[in-house]
């Protein structure tokens, strides 16, 4: 098999492991009954939770929000750890040019793309 090749298939297997573990935790947290919705909207109700788009966003600081957040950093490092172990080894960045200049851009695009993904994970979190 062509070590390019290769690489992409390992680096497609990780990507649909961190995708479904996101999915997975998060739907197991939800919809379980043993950590309780202890969140600004459940707790007391204010004003500001009538409104769906401020009350999703207020949901960043539920306990449900952070357990699911835990739960899956936890799993994924355990999980990729032993992904790593057995000899799935991911390249971790292009085949040529200049490592460097790469790596800033995977860091730009992390900053560009991460407040999307919390606000998408906030709104669809229901």
């Amino acid at each position: 098999m062509n070590k390019n090749f290769k690489n992409i298939i390992i680096d497609l297997i990780y990507l649909i492991l961190g995708i479904g573990l996101l999915v997975l935790v998060i739907s197991i947290v939800n919809t379980s009954n043993f950590v309780p919705n202890i969140s600004l909207c459940a707790s007391y109700p204010n004003v500001l939770c009538e409104t769906p788009i401020i009350r999703n966003i207020l949901n960043i600081f539920s306990l449900k929000f952070w357990v699911s957040i835990i739960s899956y950093l936890i799993i994924g490092m355990t999980t990729f750890s032993i992904l790593e172990f057995i000899g799935l080894k991911s390249t971790g960045g292009v085949g040529g040019g200049n490592a460097k200049k790469w790596t800033r851009y995977g860091w730009i695009a992390a900053l560009i793309l991460s407040p999307i993904f919390l606000l998408l994970l906030i709104l669809y979190a229901d």
